[in-house]
């Protein structure tokens, strides 16, 4: 297993019961956390498969940002010091990124404008026997 060296630590760069293939965070949490909003980007993107992988770049930076502005939070929230001119430049620029990539939710029409466009669709689609 391929592994990262962190402060004289070795760390796997994939939880091993993980089914994803996608290079997590190994902090359970947090790695959690980022896939999950990662999932949601792509989700809110109408699917990962007609995104270019710039687009699924995005993502991955908008996520990541996310998780460190949640951390930041929660330690402010249990009265911890915070860099807030760090929180506020990672706040602006999770903005632009999400700017970039499109705030609003896109979802995939799966249903045919009529029932002979569809028919013609499957007349296309089936192989000439």
């Amino acid at each position: 297993m391929q592994k990262l060296r962190l402060l004289n630590t070795k760390i796997p760069l994939t939880r091993p019961s993980a089914p994803s293939t996608h290079p997590i965070a190994p902090f359970p949490t947090r790695g959690r956390r980022y896939l999950d909003l990662y999932r949601a980007h792509l989700s809110d993107l109408g699917g990962e498969e007609g995104l270019s992988e710039a687009r699924r770049s995005l993502c991955r930076r908008a996520a990541a940002l996310e998780t460190e502005l949640e951390r930041m939070e929660c330690r402010m929230a249990a009265d911890m010091q915070v860099d807030l001119d760090r929180y506020g430049r990672a706040a602006g620029n999770l903005r632009r990124i999400l700017e970039s990539i499109g705030l609003d939710r896109r979802t995939k029409d799966v249903t045919p404008v009529s029932l002979q466009e569809y028919l013609e669709y499957r007349a296309k689609a089936e192989p000439k026997t």
